[in-house]
């Protein structure tokens, strides 16, 4: 089992640190409003699919803190990336 750092997940998703913090505060359901804007096709779902697609949409959180730093386990992090990367594509 390997752990990610916040630098592991900034290269792996090819983002910066910044974007990352934000990911990680940005609610789920703004995520999937942002989603909607771009994408007409969703604009059709219901409260109830919202809730359970925010559920899926919301980036993990970490699997453990050493001291302050987060890290996050490598298996459940490309679990979450399969389920909703095509989501989160701009």
């Amino acid at each position: 089992m390997k752990y990610l750092t916040i630098d592991d997940v900034c290269e792996m998703l090819s983002i910066s640190r910044r974007t990352l913090e934000r990911m990680r505060v940005l609610s789920a359901y703004e995520l999937l409003q942002s989603i909607q804007q771009r994408n007409p096709i969703t604009s059709d779902l219901n409260d109830t699919d919202i809730k359970n697609e925010t559920e899926r949409l919301s980036f993990p959180e970490p699997d453990l803190f050493i001291g302050k730093s987060p890290r996050w386990e490598q298996d459940k992090l490309i679990s979450w990336l399969q389920i909703n990367g095509k989501k989160l594509k701009t």
